[in-house]
Formats: structure tokens, sequence, C-alpha cells
């Protein structure tokens, strides 16, 4: 009874040996496991049409740039006013969009939203928009900067029959 019970531990420990000499160690052991890929591609970076829809952009400043040098000379007089600095523009990826007047409406009778239509023209350095957007938010309008935080334009308009740029800067 004793050699009985020697030789069944030693079969025991025997099985134990080799079912913990054989586990897995974290190597492939077939062909089909597939290869560890150590190195990817960056993903493209966004299109001027993907950057434009996909916020809706708050007005953060309207000023002037007299000198027509792309950057801000002299604020619009008498500055903007809190139901200016709650509009928004929305620009759908399908060439559509919507200006909306905010909580804060500074005529009562402006409709709030007003949809408009857009397109980017001369290498993304352009937006088109028609509609009855008020303000001069209409026709060729330059783009200065667009980011995923910030959209800045720039429109040539006459104010007492002098011409300068109108900079309209608008943020996520």
């Amino acid at each position: 009874m004793k050699k009985s019970t020697v030789s069944a531990t030693l079969g025991i420990a025997l099985f134990l040996f080799i079912a913990a000499c054989s586990k897995d160690n974290g190597t492939p052991t077939t062909p089909t496991d597939p290869p560890v890929d150590t190195v990817s591609t960056p993903p493209p970076p966004p299109t001027s049409t993907e950057l434009l829809a996909a916020h809706v952009w708050k007005i953060d400043t309207i000023a002037f740039d007299a000198n027509k040098d792309g950057t801000i000379d002299t604020g619009v007089p008498g500055g903007l006013q809190p139901c200016d600095m709650d509009n928004t523009l929305l620009f759908n990826s399908d060439s559509t969009g919507t200006f909306d007047e905010g909580v804060l409406k500074c005529v009562d009778t402006t409709e709030q939203s007003v949809p408009f239509t857009w397109y980017l023209k001369d290498n993304d350095s352009v937006v088109n928009i028609t509609g009855a957007i008020p303000g001069e938010l209409h026709g060729d309008i330059n783009i200065l900067k667009l980011n995923d935080s910030a959209l800045v334009m720039s429109k040539p308009i006459s104010i007492s029959n002098t011409e300068v740029n109108l900079i309209i800067s608008l943020k996520k």
C-alpha cells in the first residue's frame, strides 16, 4: 500500500511538472497569430470643410483692419454688444448652414435663425455665403485662419467712402 501511495504521489508530481512546463509564455505558437503592428500611419489632417463643420462657431471679435494687413487696427465704434457676442454660425458639411441670434437679440423682430448656403473656393482660402444673414456675413469672405478652435475671416467693406477690411473672429 505504501508503494502504491508513493507511486501515485510521484505520478501526480510528474504530471504537475510537465503541465507547468507547457504553459503559454506569451509567444505566438501558431502561424495564424497576427503580427504586432508597431508602426501606425497618422490620420490625415482634417479638411477645411471638416474643420468648418466640426463646431458651432461663436462670435469672438468683430473689428476693422484699416491698412488691410490682416490684423485688427481698431474696434467697432461703440464696441460689440452682448446681443452680438452670443450669435453663432453653424456650417454643415452638406454646404448648408444656420446663423443664430443666440439668447440675446439686439432687435426683437429679427429672425432667431437664418439658413444659408456656403461653399469654399480659391483653394479653401475663401468661403462664399449666400443667405439673409445680418451684417456683412455674405458673399465672398477671405479665410485668414481656420483650425480646430478658431475661424478668422476678412471682408472688404466701405465705411464713409473709405475701403477697410472687416475682421470677423469666431471661436468654438
